[in-house]
């Protein structure tokens, strides 16, 4: 162990390089254990590998065999071994350093899989990834850092991938259009605690403020048809000719979105005749798309 390593320890801090600095002669007990071998340990092979299993058992990492030797693993077991060997220290702080860089699709689920259950235990994590993707599926925070700077601390609910890429390569980030709609990706969290009765509302209040407007309105399926649920911003009677709307293409993209289950974009509302109907809301026949 490194002089660094051993500071990092004291401190409460364990630290995974993409070397992962494994020992290849040693076998999985011998690398988990390496410098906490008690006497009790060392005179009985058998509690020896024991206490490694156990550790490996709590952390549900699919090694079974702690007689192997870890030279002869592959790159995903070898990492997780090597995660073990750190959570064996009871750190405060794991630090993982681009831990998924050279793993398949197979052994980076497993990894993640660690990652996530290690958090949920009470561990904080540091992970350092040039995945974006990663990023979205395993942070609470991300920093993004360009040329050794800080250029962004960003929340993944309130932030679209594209613009971390754009910060990481120090583009300017195109928000306006994609800041309405990743507004309404923070609803879910406000939903979960909100009074059932007043979730409506909150819906069509975030809604209307995320795509800046003052008229909304939110068509559910009941018995075969898209009917208005609830509205906001509009005179009494104004949604008269379309408060129920078919599912399918007599519905129009709502309709169509409603009977597919897929997102639906209309490109020229004129030539939607079921959609023709909106133009007495808006009060103009000048509406582009959908």
């Amino acid at each position: 162990m490194s002089a660094g390593a051993g500071t990092s320890g004291r401190r409460g801090i364990g630290v995974v390089w993409q070397d992962l600095a494994l020992c290849e002669n040693l076998d999985v007990a011998g690398n988990l254990l390496l410098g906490q071998e008690t006497r009790r340990l060392m005179f009985s092979e058998s509690r020896f590998h024991g206490a490694a299993a156990s550790l490996l058992a709590q952390l549900n990492i699919p090694v079974r065999d702690t007689t192997q030797l870890v030279g002869s693993f592959s790159g995903g077991q070898r990492l997780l071994v090597a995660v073990a060997k750190e959570i064996s220290q009871g750190p405060q702080l794991l630090v993982l350093d681009e831990p998924t860089a050279s793993l398949g699709v197979l052994e980076t689920g497993q990894v993640e899989e660690l990652i996530t259950s290690l958090r949920a235990q009470g561990t904080a994590i540091l992970l350092a990834s040039r995945d974006i993707d990663q990023m979205f599926r395993l942070a609470d925070r991300i920093v993004v850092l360009r040329r050794g700077r800080t250029v962004a601390n960003v929340s993944p609910p309130g932030t679209h991938p594209d613009d971390v890429a754009a910060l990481l390569s120090g583009q300017e980030i195109d928000s306006s259009a994609r800041g309405q709609l990743s507004r309404p990706h923070g609803l879910a969290g406000r939903l979960v605690s909100a009074d059932p009765s007043s979730s409506l509302a909150l819906i069509l209040s975030a809604l209307g403020a995320a795509l800046g407007t003052e008229s909304v309105c939110i068509h559910v399926v009941r018995g075969g048809a898209l009917v208005c649920e609830g509205s906001l911003g509009f005179a009494p009677g104004q949604l008269a000719s379309w408060s129920r709307l078919q599912v399918g293409a007599a519905g129009g993209p709502a309709g169509r979105a409603a009977a597919d289950e897929r997102l639906v974009v209309e490109e020229d509302l004129g030539a939607s005749n079921p959609w023709a109907r909106f133009g007495e809301v808006s009060g103009s026949a000048a509406w582009a798309s959908s």
